[in-house]
């Protein structure tokens, strides 16, 4: 369900983190992941995707988004910020960008450190929209949808192994700032 946690435009701006990730290449190309590799969840999300007829945009798909990370697309001071603003101490943060015309189809966030973090009690997710939702911007979160949002805008998931989706059928590149950590 979703969590309003409120808006941080007057802690982070927002704008100069995008204007940062637009002059940068992208940190690499996601899916990270495929069904070749053995870490928990990626079998299932792969071939639930193969069998919906899904394709990466390396293959001539749509399934595809940049990946940006602090310290090589923004400023570390971005995620110290975030994290006294929501009380979480960081594991894991990164922008993702979606470009017109491509989506990132059902599925939750696995990490290459995904079976430690199995081991980790009270860890936190939340999401940013780093602009103001754009016509054709979507994104869903088990079974709320995320739209006409503001810049600054801070949800908090149910879990961060939420499953979710994202689509960008508008105009202009959609940025979502991604984050969990433990609860301070």
């Amino acid at each position: 369900m979703k969590q309003y946690v409120g808006n941080c435009s007057d802690v982070i701006d927002w704008n100069a983190v995008v204007e940062s990730i637009k002059n940068s290449e992208p940190a690499y190309q996601g899916p990270r992941h495929t069904k070749q590799d053995d870490l928990p969840g990626i079998k299932e999300i792969s071939e639930a995707w193969d069998k919906a007829g899904y394709k990466l945009s390396s293959e001539g798909g749509t399934i595809g988004w940049d990946m940006c990370i602090p310290e090589t697309n923004f400023d570390r001071s971005v995620v110290e910020k975030f994290a006294d603003y929501v009380g979480v101490d960081v594991l894991s943060c990164w922008v993702s960008v979606v470009h017109q015309g491509n989506h990132a189809p059902w599925h939750w966030d696995t990490q290459d450190n995904e079976e430690e973090l199995c081991k980790l009690n009270n860890i936190e997710r939340f999401h940013v929209h780093m602009e103001d939702t754009h016509p054709g911007h979507v994104l869903i979160v088990e079974d709320d949808l995320y739209y006409n949002a503001k810049a600054g805008d801070v949800y908090k998931w149910p879990d961060r192994n939420a499953w979710h989706a994202g689509s960008n059928c508008g105009q202009r590149p959609k940025y979502i700032f991604n984050f969990f950590g433990t609860k301070r």
